[in-house]
């Protein structure tokens, strides 16, 4: 809203992305926070501190917004600044949103398997039959290189066809590698015209690459991967957590709508987000920063350790943790994986990463108003959405008693304050009622799933480290 007298019927205001206002526009505020409105401001000028300093008010230097290049050292502080806006959001009358992962999860994990390189391309296969065996789906990130060079023989052939069909079959999802798997952060943009098979990029020694360019790397893998069986890829991760500026745009340009080359560092958290370029300028690409990448030679070990100390930061936030494996010949990454999602708490979604990205797509389609019925009846809820939506939740800022949908059926209720809602499109409304009694919700860290999986976790670390076959 650009109108004060609008925003000030809501209980909270944020004014962003920068504070500026006169005499009589810190007046009004003043008002408006007298009267039991919160107003938070980002980037307020000295005077709109001084003025305003007291009540219901909070100052944000800046919110962070990550740029094409990724951030430096940005850790999570984005995610801090979400946590932070969803406690005052939260704490104001009709604070509910809508829930981070499908069907009422608390938060959501999807498995990422680099397939760069012959070696994984060979024990990609067995990792995924075992997935099928145990009804695990994952993500493929799938390098489409067509001409042998400095960096080894051509992936493109038989056996990556076989494997694309495999995890189709499979119920799993692949994404585009590029084409060379080189360093995309210094890449040209490129004309937009590359096309298989004259895109000749293709590394001249262990570290430099000739005839790279963004787009080259972008269209020309996904048009192979659709040519091999893929189907229609929205997905792209690049070989490092860096990207040029122009990046989305010629993504877009490309026909991926979804993109997992950030790092969780470099994008500042591990909420994902649509990219915004240096004018301001918002691109159609959701971005989703990768929570571990696992590292060659850390071993097994290693890998189960961070991953399952992101997931249980992320399960905390809501945030999604994307874990990267690596397929090899030992199949250790098979044996993370499977300690891994053995301590995997209920409450977590696991899927790919094209129904996780399908998911936040129509999230944020998704509008929402509160209203309490008054008398202690609850609160009447109402969402909407032009498309179809499905798998969607309300998280209400209160333990919940009872929700009833609008065809007067009761809805089922997650962590006592997650009301899972049922597939809609256009308007549907929710009654939900809060519960009298107090319910313990603060403690994810002593989480009875947590505790017992932080009792497993020491036992399962000797034992990835303590053999050299374990992986077998």
């Amino acid at each position: 809203m650009r109108d004060f007298d609008d925003a000030a019927r809501h209980p909270l205001v944020l004014s962003w992305p920068a504070t500026r206002l006169n005499a009589r526009g810190r007046a009004r505020v003043l008002a408006y926070v007298h009267h039991g409105g919160t107003f938070i401001a980002v980037a307020p000028t000295k005077a709109v501190r001084a003025a305003i300093g007291s009540g219901h008010t909070a100052f944000f230097t800046r919110l962070v917004q990550v740029p094409e290049l990724g951030l430096e050292s940005g850790g999570h502080l984005r995610d801090s600044q979400i946590a932070a806006l969803r406690r005052f959001w939260a704490a104001t009358p009709g604070g509910f949103r809508l829930g981070d992962a499908p069907g009422g999860a608390r938060s959501a994990l999807v498995l990422l398997h680099d397939v760069r390189g012959l070696p994984a391309l060979r024990a990609s296969k067995a990792l995924l039959q075992r997935e099928h065996r145990t009804g695990v789906h994952a993500t493929y990130v799938l390098q489409t290189r067509y001409l042998a060079d400095a960096k080894g023989a051509a992936l493109v052939g038989p056996v990556l066809a076989q494997l694309v069909h495999a995890v189709r079959s499979a119920s799993g999802d692949t994404a585009a590698g590029g084409v060379s798997g080189g360093l995309l952060a210094h890449a040209p943009h490129g004309s937009g015209s590359e096309s298989y098979p004259t895109y000749a990029a293709a590394f001249a020694s262990s570290t430099e690459v000739d005839g790279e360019t963004l787009s080259g790397e972008l269209r020309v893998s996904r048009y192979v991967l659709g040519a091999l069986g893929a189907g229609d890829v929205q997905s792209f991760r690049g070989v490092s957590g860096d990207t040029p500026r122009g990046f989305a745009a010629v993504a877009e340009a490309s026909g991926f709508g979804v993109d997992a080359t950030l790092s969780v560092d470099g994008a500042g958290g591990a909420f994902p987000f649509w990219q915004v370029q240096a004018d301001g300028l918002e691109r159609h690409l959701l971005r989703f920063p990768v929570a571990f990448d696992d590292v060659p030679g850390e071993g097994p070990a290693a890998a189960l350790a961070g991953a399952w100390v992101a997931l249980r930061r992320n399960r905390s936030s809501g945030a999604p943790t994307l874990v990267e494996l690596t397929p090899d010949r030992r199949g250790c990454a098979a044996a993370v994986e499977r300690a891994l999602l053995a301590d995997t708490p209920p409450d977590v979604w696991r899927g790919t990463l094209a129904r996780l990205a399908g998911f936040w797509e129509q999230r944020v389609g998704v509008s929402l108003d509160a209203r309490p019925l008054g008398a202690g009846r609850g609160w009447l809820v109402r969402v909407g959405s032009e498309r179809r939506a499905a798998g969607q939740s309300l998280v209400a800022p209160f333990p919940v008693a009872r929700a009833v949908g609008a065809d007067g059926h009761p809805l089922a209720v997650r962590d006592a304050n997650r009301v899972v809602l049922p597939a809609f499109q256009g308007e549907t409304a929710v009654v939900i009622v809060p519960a009298r009694a107090k319910v313990n919700r603060s403690g994810d860290p002593t989480a009875r799933a947590f505790r017992q999986a932080a009792t497993r976790l020491p036992r399962q670390l000797t034992r990835l480290s303590s053999s050299e076959s374990v992986c077998r």
